[in-house]
């Protein structure tokens, strides 16, 4: 299961939960979160595009789960199909171009009603822009109560 980053861990770390993410597998460790992407590590050494990063659940100020619906699809789509439907007011039939904007306005209606965008979005301590992972929606639930809970356990311990 951690294989790919053992090379990586410290002394008395244990993988508690690994999540497989887009693009990423996330490890929640005992002592910190440990992200790789890309492909294989052997002995330190990590193959072209790899990367190893890790964040101590103390450096972690915020963790939230965000969800974007494509809203902004709406108002191309009025415009589309009301240019695909506009020659109806002079002729009786519709050509192949009208008919492409009309199916192009649908297409796009669907889109901002029925797709969206998850991400968990991290703030990390030292790092300026926030750290977003994305996934299935269960996965990145796991990883959000996971973080949250080693960030109270560490408060709890600092008490």
């Amino acid at each position: 299961m951690n294989g790919d980053i053992e090379p990586f861990m410290v002394e008395g770390e244990v993988i508690e939960k690994s999540f497989k993410l887009s693009g990423c597998t996330a490890y929640a460790s005992n002592k910190r979160l440990i992200v790789k992407k890309g492909g294989t590590v052997t002995d330190y050494v990590l193959k072209k595009g790899s990367t190893v990063t890790d964040y101590d659940y103390d450096h972690i100020s915020s963790i939230s789960f965000k969800e974007q619906r494509f809203h902004v699809l709406i108002i191309p789509g009025i415009v589309s199909l009301a240019v695909g439907l506009f020659p109806l007011l002079y002729w009786d039939s519709l050509g192949l171009i009208e008919l492409i904007f009309i199916a192009t306005g649908v297409g796009m209606f669907v889109m901002a009603r029925f797709m969206k965008f998850q991400h968990l979005e991290m703030t990390v301590i030292g790092i300026v822009s926030p750290v977003k992972f994305m996934g299935e929606r269960a996965e990145l639930n796991s990883l959000l109560k996971v973080v949250r809970k080693k960030k109270q356990g560490n408060a709890m311990g600092r008490q």
